[in-house]
């Protein structure tokens, strides 16, 4: 009878490890569903602007290469001057307008802020018209 019972015994505390093991599994799911839920309502939000950003990307882009391509040369001024009461206002005034995000920030499509702090790290002073021209020097092959 000891036999049976520590047989059964054994059994029991077998059976009640698989149960806490399987608490801790289902809770772990749970926790990652919840997690995903929140993730799909940012993913959602997140198509729903790329959708709207999308059309917006031609003339993002033209700037952007315009940008790249014929700043270089220029100070701050002639820059801000080229690009926000020049090539924009342009783009706007053409018989079939050619629709770019209202004051684009041409470095936001070229560089992230990662980018940034590794040329802070390399000894790059952090103001606006060093961020440009290293973006500049990165970014083309004609600089």
């Amino acid at each position: 009878m000891k036999d049976q019972y520590q047989a059964a015994q054994n059994e029991k505390d077998e059976c009640q490890r698989a149960a806490d093991q399987t608490a801790y599994t289902i809770n772990l799911a749970n926790r990652l569903v919840g997690g995903l839920a929140s993730e799909k309502e940012r993913w959602t939000n997140t198509i729903a602007q790329s959708k709207v950003l999308g059309n917006f990307l031609p003339g993002n882009v033209l700037i952007t290469t315009a940008y790249l391509s014929y700043v270089g040369y220029f100070t701050k001024y002639y820059r801000e001057e080229l690009l926000y009461r020049r090539w924009m206002p342009y783009l706007k005034a053409l018989k079939v307008p050619i629709p770019v995000t209202e004051n684009l920030d041409p470095l936001s499509m070229l560089i992230d802020d990662a980018d940034m702090a590794a040329w802070n790290n390399e000894g790059l002073p952090a103001d606006r018209m060093s961020y440009e021209n290293a973006t500049i020097l990165t970014s083309c092959e004609r600089w």
